[in-house]
């Protein structure tokens, strides 16, 4: 290897060279010395025995073409950031009788076998899918790396792409049902293989259809999490994308298919939900390249096509641990294949700004053009609509989480009207904001419409139909309208079975009396027709896919919608956050790039308005926890009697500041009562001045104290404070913040006590053995309000 870098290439390798790993060539690190002593990296490169020379040329000469692309066009214009690719060094000793590709590809000989030999510049990194999260920033800039490829390779052509396209042809997208089906009855166990049949069968039903409008071009082909680079962002710890690599797959294919590939491979990463992922790539990808009608619906089949050829390959091909794990593999199709297609077709249609889907609409006529008999006997068309939504005022005190305080809402309402309350149609409810320990979002939008009423109530066939599934013990029953739609019921007691055709005003069965979270009700929803996954809620970041597919089953109650549902259906946008950024001054920070909206509070919990729960460690209001029953209570009282300032006299300011004192050491008998922690910090200074008749302060580093003029000369956190370092008076002394773990001085709790003293020492030593401290703030919690002494 040294011999070859240094005839071919002029490079003396100094080091042993590190792999770099590869599916199929021989890719080392290596580090070079120059004549003037600077040492520098580059990959040198060993092609697999397979490929011809014009293919390694082709791989050259794709990463200049997108080189001098990313060298033009930035990634990121408003940083300036551009994506850079390894380029190919130019041979030192070419023979100009030779292919004009031997100018940057070198031969040697392996093992009695010759082998084309490239040098290639070294890019700083770490491969994407070294990174165990992939926020959706980062899934957002893929989905555009993917487009930006596209846009490089537009005009891009080589005499060996044919070949290539052969060479690739297992792994295209439209080579996929073919492959599959050649590997299928090689994997040994029958329900996967079953399992992988459907899937793939299911997908090319829909690809097939507009496959002859798919564009066509060069692409890259193979844009999967371990071919791309990325650095890590020093703030947010995300990814920042800067390299794609490895141009081997180089072809003419489809190019929706660029998109889909680098999708079924970042789906290996599950801590974001599979479709928030695809939508967040789907946006950063039309950014920059838009895609037809017929390209929108065939993301998700060939998403399902792509990720059925990666399992049949590796249950059936020898196992490489670099980039097949058949387990992971397997598991990533079952969580593609739980999201319908024409769901995720109507999420991809929102994304891009298309209409409903013909069959969506066809569906949402049909159930309201047609006459129905209402399916229970309702004694009023204006029921109670019930609401359980995140900023319900019937729920306060954690009434949510309980089965019999909800009763009582509930039993509320139908005494209100006749005996029928409705829960609503598209609801965001707060009753499931705990589920899942929050470690992804509830499923918190309804989908269908509840109806309570007694136990026992006859239930209705309100058209023609048949009974396609019943679950006793689940109490559900699924109903086929043909032509039309699903009608799914749950808590219904039924003795019919499957294949039972039912006509118009039939008894299907009656209301169930098992109570669970909430009281005996009905659910009632429509569904396209034998799709079988059917949530009755599902999260919100989605909600607008379901409820496309799963319009209002209100016509079959005998109902309107405005009788089922709160007004027109909203969900959580960034509006709160555009309206704070335009009426709140941005002084007033907020935490996160992109925060949640938090619209409840509930003990350590805190909740936002899609329904999710936060476990709260950074406020620093609420001591007793957020909506404290006996707290609230209180409040209320006392604000129905009286809200004044401390200039008056009135008996509840003397009791409070006696119950203050009873908690403090002897000697310290009054109270002085302030607002705010600014007020607090701004007091506290003013009375140690006075008292000591000294100014200079001791104080954290990083700690924030408030905005009056005095607390903010303590306040030295960059964040709340940007100029602090300039504008701190020369009295302001810092000592490091004790934390445990990120610290500058670790765990250790006496070096942090050693570094108060240390600097109370040299402040008495530059006073000449006197004293000019007049106050040591101590924040026991960066931005909490803070304890002085």
């Amino acid at each position: 290897m040294r011999e070859v870098a240094r005839k071919h290439f002029g490079l003396d390798v100094i080091q042993s060279p590190s792999s770099l790993g590869s599916s199929q060539d021989c890719n080392l690190h290596i580090l070079t010395s120059a004549s003037d002593a600077t040492v520098k990296n580059y990959v040198f490169k060993v092609s697999n025995e397979r490929y011809t020379l014009f293919g390694v040329d082709l791989e050259n000469k794709a990463m200049l073409h997108a080189a001098e692309f990313f060298a033009r066009v930035p990634f990121d214009a408003e940083n300036k950031r551009h994506l850079t690719v390894p380029s190919p060094l130019p041979v030192v000793d070419y023979d100009k009788s030779l292919p004009e590709a031997y100018k940057r590809i070198a031969r040697t000989t392996l093992g009695k076998k010759e082998h084309f030999v490239r040098v290639l510049t070294f890019l700083s990194g770490r491969r994407l899918d070294s990174f165990v999260h992939l926020g959706l920033p980062a899934l957002k800039d893929l989905g555009k790396l993917c487009a930006f490829t596209v846009s490089a390779f537009e005009n891009f052509t080589h005499p060996e792409l044919d070949n290539q396209v052969v060479a690739n042809s297992r792994w295209l997208a439209r080579n996929s049902l073919l492959v599959t089906r050649a590997f299928l009855p090689k994997v040994p166990d029958t329900a996967r293989r079953q399992s992988i049949q459907s899937a793939i069968e299911s997908a090319w039903n829909l690809i097939s259809p507009v496959a002859t409008k798919f564009r066509t071009q060069v692409i890259h082909a193979d844009l999967a999490a371990y071919n791309i680079l990325a650095t890590r962002d020093p703030i947010t710890g995300q990814p920042v994308i800067s390299s794609p690599i490895d141009f081997g797959d180089l072809s003419r294919a489809w190019v929706v298919e660029e998109l889909t590939t680098a999708m079924t491979i970042a789906f290996t990463k599950t801590t974001v939900p599979i479709l928030d992922q695809a939508c967040a790539m789907l946006v950063g990808f039309t950014s920059k390249v838009q895609l037809s009608e017929s390209e929108v619906i065939a993301i998700w089949p060939l998403v399902c096509a792509r990720a059925c050829v990666l399992v049949v390959s590796a249950l059936t091909m020898p196992f490489n641990p670099d980039t097949d794990d058949p387990l992971e593999l397997c598991n990533l199709l079952d969580r593609i294949t739980s999201v319908p297609f024409c769901m995720a077709d109507e999420m991809f249609r929102l994304v891009v700004g298309m209409p409903l889907s013909l069959t969506s609409e066809k569906r949402r006529n049909l159930c309201w053009e047609r006459t129905f008999t209402p399916m229970l006997n309702l004694p009023t068309r204006s029921p109670s609509i019930l609401d359980f939504g995140v900023k319900s005022k019937a729920l306060s005190g954690g009434a949510w989480l309980s089965p019999a305080a909800l009763s009582v809402i509930v039993e509320k309402a139908r005494q209100q009207s006749q005996g029928v309350a409705i829960g609503a149609y598209g609801e965001i409810r707060l009753l499931y904001a705990h589920a899942n320990n929050g470690r992804s979002p509830p499923s918190s939008v309804h989908l269908g419409i509840d109806v309570f009423v007694d136990a026992g109530t006859p239930v209705l066939a309100p058209c023609p139909c048949e009974v396609v599934f019943v679950d006793k013990q689940q109490e559900l029953v699924i109903l086929r309208v043909e032509g039309a739609f699903d009608i799914r019921l749950k808590g219904i007691k039924t003795e019919l079975s499957i294949s039972t055709a039912l006509r118009e005003g039939a008894v299907i069965g009656h209301v169930a009396s098992i109570q669970r979270l909430l009281p005996p009700h009905l659910h009632v929803q429509l569904a396209p027709l034998g799709l079988s996954n059917v949530p009755g809620l599902c999260p919100a970041s989605v909600a607008l896919g379901w409820l496309r597919i799963c319009p209002s089953p209100a016509a079959l109650l005998g109902l309107t919608m405005q009788a089922t549902q709160h007004g027109e259906l909203k969900f959580p946008d960034s509006s709160a956050s555009l309206r704070r950024q335009q009426h709140v001054a941005s002084v007033q920070e907020h935490y996160f790039r992109k925060p949640p909206q938090i619209e409840r509070g509930w003990q350590s919990h805190l909740i936002d308005v899609e329904g999710r729960a936060y476990l709260d460690s950074v406020n620093n209001v609420t001591v007793l926890g957020h909506c404290h029953p006996t707290v609230a209570n209180v409040a209320s009282e006392q604000l129905q009697l009286l809200n004044t300032n401390s200039r008056f006299v009135y008996e509840s300011i003397n009791t409070f500041a006696q119950q203050i004192i009873q908690t403090l050491p002897p000697g310290l008998d009054q109270v002085i009562f302030v607002n705010s922690g600014s007020e607090a910090t701004d007091v506290a200074m003013r009375l140690a001045r006075t008292v000591t008749n000294r100014k200079d302060v001791i104080c954290f580093e990083g700690a924030y104290h408030g905005i009056t003029t005095a607390s903010d000369e303590v306040s030295t956190t960059l964040n709340d404070n940007p100029r602090s370092r300039e504008t701190r008076p020369p009295w302001i002394h810092l000592v490091p913040m004790p934390n445990a773990y990120r610290g500058r001085l670790g765990a250790d709790t006496n070096k942090y006590v050693h570094s108060v003293q240390e600097t109370i020492s040299k402040l008495q030593s530059k006073a000449g053995g006197g004293c000019s401290i007049s106050l040591v703030i101590l924040s026991f919690r960066a931005r909490s309000c803070c304890l002085h002494c």
